[in-house]
């Protein structure tokens, strides 16, 4: 267990979530590693009464979480994912004016998609990083220069002897998988050049909490971001906050912008955000007994409902979305293959396999089209992209009756 903050390094940590037992929520299984059992960890998350920092209670291995089974998410998984990242690229080079000279650095670069549309847009020169060796091997072929190795000071001073500083360097959903925060933003700080911008983008603790989406909780998110603690860790470094958006992505995200040696930092601002979270009593211990006892009540609540469908004759439950909030919210509420038949999923890198724990195959979503005879029920499970995917799903099983979570 942690016993000090990530951020500010005290010991006020108070534990605020418990969503039990939890593998890797992006470890997906292969038939051959069945026998096998997956590392499970207690899910728990503390908040710091010093500095508002959220962070899960238990430290785990940084090698297992991306390398011990073949790392399954990925930038262009979808329609939505991709458009996201275009526009990301767009205003992006619009904002900090990229040029066909500037360097940039991602971490956390994924399959490559976004820094190829930086290329196309600027032709500037661009560089990935990546903890996955499967994500690095999949950016290499799609023409991308990748690094395979896990962000961190120590990385970093390697990447600035062999390749030097950078204009800008960008992290999305990826800071907060640092199992060192302070060490990832001093990595970048030594990286970037005297004038030069670091963005990073990740979902808003302040949304998941409002929304109540609990399932964007898991192991590989080490740190949930607020504004408080943002302040707290850029204090730390000679970087200064330059502007913060709100993004409709993974249910609320925030995309914030840092910038080196910056005359007119936008303190004001952020002291606004942060005024914001504590009114919306982001802070107060209470909130999160209210989150948990809504968790208890929603997963006995959905267990009755489910079993009872289960009972009726001829009925298939299925799950749509393998996504990793899905194993969240799968091995929470203590759904496995025996309440949901199959889940469905387009990512080539996921179908055939299983899900971590509650050990439910993946199908494409073709697969549905076998059971017009049947009652088939369905639970989104990749939420974000719910209106996309039931278009999609009617017209392979227009007699698909979809459940409320």
């Amino acid at each position: 267990m942690r016993k000090n903050c990530l951020i500010c390094l005290s010991n006020k940590l108070n534990k605020i979530l418990n969503l039990g037992k939890h593998p890797y929520a992006d470890t997906f299984i292969s038939k051959n590693k069945l026998s096998n059992k997956e590392p499970i960890t207690k899910l728990e998350v503390d908040i710091c009464k010093n500095c508002g920092c959220v962070q899960t209670s238990h430290s785990t291995s940084t090698f297992r979480r991306y390398n011990l089974y073949n790392y399954s998410y990925t930038s262009s998984n979808s329609n939505f994912s991709r458009n996201h990242w275009k526009k990301y690229a767009l205003q992006v080079s619009k904002d900090l004016k990229i040029k066909n000279k500037t360097k940039i650095l991602e971490i956390g670069s994924n399959d490559g998609f976004l820094l190829k549309q930086f290329k196309k847009l600027n032709k500037c020169k661009v560089i990935g990083a990546d903890a996955s060796d499967y994500m690095s091997k999949i950016s290499r072929k799609n023409k991308i220069f990748t690094l395979n190795l896990i962000f961190n000071s120590k990385n970093a001073k390697k990447i600035l002897q062999k390749f030097g500083k950078f204009d800008l360097i960008v992290a999305n959903n990826v800071f907060n998988h640092s199992d060192n925060p302070l060490d990832f933003i001093k990595g970048v700080e030594n990286l970037l050049e005297e004038n030069g911008s670091f963005i990073f983008e990740l979902p808003y603790w302040l949304d998941t909490i409002k929304s109540k989406k609990f399932d964007q909780i898991y192991h590989e998110h080490v740190t949930y971001f607020n504004f408080r603690m943002i302040k707290e860790m850029i204090s730390k470094t000679k970087l200064n906050f330059y502007k913060a958006n709100k993004i409709n992505y993974h249910g609320g995200s925030i995309r914030v912008c840092l910038k080196k040696n910056l005359d007119n930092n936008n303190e004001k601002f952020l002291q606004k955000l942060i005024l914001l979270e504590k009114r919306s009593n982001l802070y107060k211990l209470n909130t999160y007994h209210k989150l948990q006892n809504f968790i208890e009540s929603k997963k006995n609540k959905l267990l009755l409902k489910l079993k009872k469908i289960k009972s009726q004759k001829n009925t298939i439950i299925v799950g749509i979305g393998a996504a990793a909030k899905a194993n969240t919210l799968l091995n929470t509420f203590e759904l496995n293959n025996k309440i949901i038949d199959f889940i469905t999923e387009a990512s080539k890198h996921k179908i055939g396999k299983f899900t971590p724990k509650s050990r439910i195959p993946i199908h494409t979503d073709s697969y549905l089209s076998k059971y017009k005879n049947k009652k088939l029920y369905a639970i989104i499970l990749s939420w974000n992209i719910s209106s996309d995917l039931k278009n999609k799903l009617k017209k392979i099983n227009s007699k698909i009756k979809f459940l409320k979570v």
